[in-house]
């Protein structure tokens, strides 16, 4: 009798406790599943999101709240997230270093969310009008990018592969976006046109800000893993890292577009290269070390353009020189871009057209006139990225 009793004693407190769990799950229920909901979290594959990979559990279930807050317009996750507000979920479950980590995640990992972060709404205005107002934007400038994408990718006169549909962009946005130095209004991000991650294909004008963020959309659409990049060049600028066949390049795509009178011509000095030759000019900022994040190392030279093109000159640079210009005016071109594997090569390489030797090579070996060696002229000159430019007419 006593075994049935604790028997029974023991359905009912069991029974006591499945009645109470619901109530106990409740109080530790996350604020939010650690993917997002809303359709745009798929507009290219989730593992192409490269710091949101990087993130924790409950990182990762803040991040999602935010980005569904700002994906459907809905102010009540917005709320939930908050990252303004002292009082708010995140800031009372999380740690400040987690709480910046998620900040980070979502300006630099999320070019389909348009615009940088501190520019998604007004705060002095309605936010439940922004939002919405935000969300049906989102939705506008994406169905215009993905056509423009879909453009570029089938161009006929270009290939398949990966390296072909970033350089098919890459020559997109030279001949159709152009650059915009920013004013002030556009420090203070009044303009976020010219700074948002659908800036390229739409307004069709941008400062580097909306050159990167568009440039990390394009990439990722196109499969490829895109970083956007912030640092100083001069001056505060942005930038993209991008992997190529499992390997990682620095690519500035609004230096790419420096001179318009070069728009199809043979000047990419900034397309896929070593962190190396890219320290020459730029400097990563460090924030995202900072607060754990890691960076990929850029060390190869496979895909950089001139070495993919054959047009990467080393200790045999004076015998190519000559035969590169002679090839690439016999086809009909009328620009020749090469890269030299050191500063060594460069500096040799121009005093030696300086000197007039150059000139005499092509007329000797290739039968160059003189009035044709005349129209040959060493247009640019790039010591920051190892790089000559001829032309022609």
């Amino acid at each position: 009798m006593r075994r049935i009793q604790r028997i029974v004693s023991g359905i009912l407190l069991a029974v006591l406790l499945l009645t109470m769990a619901p109530a106990a799950l409740a109080a530790d229920k996350p604020v939010y599943a650690t993917k997002p909901k809303a359709s745009y979290w798929n507009f290219y594959k989730a593992d192409l999101h490269y710091f949101y990979n990087q993130l924790n559990t409950e990182e990762k279930r803040y991040f999602s709240c935010l980005y569904d807050a700002i994906a459907f317009g809905d102010v009540n996750l917005w709320n939930t997230a908050n990252l303004w507000d002292n009082n708010s979920k995140i800031y009372q479950e999380l740690s400040s270093r987690e709480v910046n980590r998620v900040v980070y995640t979502i300006r630099h990992d999320c070019p389909e969310l348009m615009i940088t972060f501190n520019q998604i709404i007004d705060m002095s205005k309605n936010p439940r009008v922004e939002l919405l107002k935000h969300s049906k934007k989102i939705q506008s400038y994406l169905d215009g990018s993905k056509k423009v994408l879909n453009q570029i990718k089938k161009r006929s006169d270009w290939g398949n592969s990966t390296f072909d549909h970033q350089l098919a962009y890459d020559r997109y946005i030279v001949k159709n976006c152009s650059y915009l130095r920013e004013s002030t209004n556009d420090v203070n991000n009044q303009n976020n046109n010219i700074r948002a991650g659908y800036s390229v294909f739409t307004t069709k004008k941008a400062v580097c800000e909306g050159y990167a963020r568009s440039t990390q959309l394009a990439m990722r659409y196109y499969g490829m893993h895109c970083i956007f990049v912030t640092g100083e060049a001069g001056e505060g600028h942005a930038w993209n890292l991008v992997k190529q066949n499992g390997k990682w390049y620095q690519y500035d795509p609004t230096w790419q577009d420096a001179d318009k009178t070069k728009a199809f011509a043979d000047y990419l000095p900034y397309f896929n290269i070593t962190d190396s030759l890219m320290s020459l000019s730029h400097t990563m900022d460090t924030d995202a070390q900072a607060i754990g994040f890691k960076w990929p190392s850029c060390n190869t030279n496979t895909y950089d353009y001139y070495k993919k093109k054959g047009k990467y000159l080393s200790n045999d640079w004076k015998k190519k020189l000559a035969s590169l210009i002679s090839k690439a005016k016999k086809s009909g071109k009328k620009a020749l871009g090469v890269r030299f594997s050191s500063a060594k090569y460069y500096n040799e390489a121009v005093q030696y057209i300086n000197s007039g030797k150059l000139g005499t090579e092509l007329m000797k070996k290739y039968k160059f006139s003189k009035k044709l060696l005349s129209k040959i002229s060493l247009r640019y000159s790039n010591p920051n990225a190892l790089l000559l430019y001829f032309n022609w007419q």
